[in-house]
């Protein structure tokens, strides 16, 4: 059957993409996959979001929703489904659809999980609909209607498994991500490729260090006896022998709402060789080392992903 984009999370009473399900089972919102349904108001045919419970590194396949309940005779998701998949099938064979995805990354979180945040640039939900039933919106239903994903997210480990995607399937470059930086209430659209930054590939321009970015490569993490984390990157940057590090402290990890699965995270990578972290941030630089700050855990992510091997087959 066609792809399900969304799905209505029996849990939270609210419409998710599976992007936001897994970030929110993270977050410690959300703990069965199998609790979700169709986002028709008529219709119960059960969904399970497919590894939503699972770490970006342990996931062989993106999470995404699955039907395992039958649809109701008037259920409007099925011919929209059917609409969507026979207008991206047009000149493409029995290939299967590739719906596009909106995303849109908050650097600055919410002060609690449980609120919703209205977004300022299109007056819908970003969150999805905190309405306590499934009629939503008749705007927001046509937005979606259009066959385009729409995902609001804050982890950087969700955008780690797009880039990953992104790079065995040669779409990094026509895939953007909406930036939403920190005070700022505008977006800044920018393409994978140039919001994630190899370490060794990437030279540090004093002019352009004020520029966040997502730099990554293989580190190796390590831990005091105050639970403070520092990552250590292997490489330099492009042309400088200077090392490349971030420092994980406490301000830091308090700074982050899902802390304990973030360090119980960062805990599983510890002493592990053949890791790559991926550090959303700024660099500093000093005489002898350059710092890539971060404002939270939510922006470090780690895998154990060949990278290099998958960047050299683009």
């Amino acid at each position: 059957m066609a792809s399900v984009d969304y799905a209505w999370s029996i849990e939270l009473e609210q419409e998710l993409t599976a992007s936001e399900a897994h970030e929110k089972w993270f977050m410690g919102m959300l703990s069965d996959k199998t609790m979700f349904e169709c986002r028709d108001e008529n219709c119960h045919a059960q969904i399970t979001c497919v590894n939503m419970n699972k770490q970006q590194y342990q996931m062989k396949m993106r999470e995404h929703f699955k039907v395992y309940g039958r649809h109701s005779e008037k259920c409007k998701e099925v011919k929209r489904n059917k609409d969507v998949n026979r207008k991206y099938k047009i000149g493409a064979g029995t290939e299967s659809p590739e719906l596009e995805e909106e995303i849109t990354f908050s650097m600055e979180r919410l002060p609690s999980h449980k609120e919703t945040q209205i977004d300022k640039h299109n007056d819908d939900f970003s969150e999805g609909q905190s309405v306590g039933n499934k009629v939503v919106k008749k705007e927001t239903e046509d937005v979606k209607r259009s066959g385009s994903r729409k995902s609001h997210l804050y982890l950087v480990h969700t955008l780690v498994t797009k880039y990953l995607y992104g790079l065995k399937n040669g779409t990094i470059a026509k895939t953007k991500v909406n930036i939403c930086y920190p005070g700022s209430k505008k977006i800044y659209p920018t393409p994978l490729d140039k919001l994630f930054k190899n370490i060794k590939s990437t030279p540090f321009v004093p002019e352009e260090a004020w520029k966040t970015k997502i730099f990554f490569g293989k580190a190796n993490i390590n831990k005091n006896k105050k639970g403070e984390y520092w990552v250590n990157f292997e490489e330099p940057l492009y042309n400088d022998e200077r090392k490349v590090c971030c420092v994980i402290n406490q301000k830091i990890i308090d700074n982050t709402l899902s802390k304990n699965a973030s360090k119980k995270l960062l805990d599983d990578f510890l002493y592990e060789e053949n890791t790559y972290c991926f550090a959303f941030g700024k660099l500093k630089e000093t005489k002898d080392k350059i710092y890539i700050n971060i404002l939270t855990l939510d922006h470090l992510a780690c895998t154990t992903e060949d990278i290099e091997r998958l960047d050299d087959l683009c």
